[in-house]
């Protein structure tokens, strides 16, 4: 269903866009949560993200929607850009004063941190480092991390991006990606 939306929309029906954002909702609001999952100082809600998402919306009506994951995969990497921004602004905003990067980091944690909480940038940088070197493994975290999809979901968004993959390819993918961040974060 979701997918007939998409096309429907994509094929300019305006009442289409307003039966998938009604549709997709809920599910929109977990991911927003997944793509904030663990940051410290949490600059916006889902919500916001989620109807910040909706206001990007009419720029992806012409792309060639082929499947709900594949959706919900662009859906998470605008909302992970989004919360970067969100991120960016309050940090030029506290330019002076110095800024919090709580949790395992290259730089010291702040002494009442908990563990496993993290400053988006700095996630959102590690994975743009990470990407450089390994794109697909890369495009796996935001796929399952970020979207929340499940490996057989991760491997036919891949498919549709023109990867060949597997549900074994993801999951050894996300098993080397996880261990990769893993690294970078822990304290040296």
């Amino acid at each position: 269903m979701i997918t007939q939306y998409l096309q429907s929309w994509h094929d300019g029906d305006p009442q289409a866009l307003d039966r998938l954002t009604t549709a997709i909702y809920s599910d929109l609001r977990r991911i927003a949560a997944g793509v904030l999952r663990g940051n410290a100082t949490p600059t916006v809600q889902p919500t916001v993200l989620v109807h910040d998402l909706y206001l990007k919306l009419p720029t992806l009506q012409q792309m060639d929607w082929r499947s709900r994951a594949q959706f919900f995969n662009i859906a998470a990497r605008v909302m992970r850009n989004i919360a970067v921004d969100y991120a960016r602004k309050r940090r030029a905003a506290k330019r002076g004063g110095g800024f919090e990067i709580v949790g395992f980091s290259r730089v010291e944690p702040v002494e009442a941190a908990a563990p496993n909480v993290l400053d988006v940038l700095l996630v959102n940088e590690l994975l743009d480092d990470f990407a450089r070197d390994y794109a697909r493994q890369a495009h796996v975290v935001e796929l399952k991390f970020f979207a929340g999809l499940t490996d057989s979901q991760a491997a036919d968004v891949l498919k549709l991006d023109g990867v060949d993959s597997s549900e074994r390819t993801v999951a050894r993918d996300w098993n080397f990606a996880k261990a990769w961040l893993f690294d970078q974060l822990s304290p040296r």
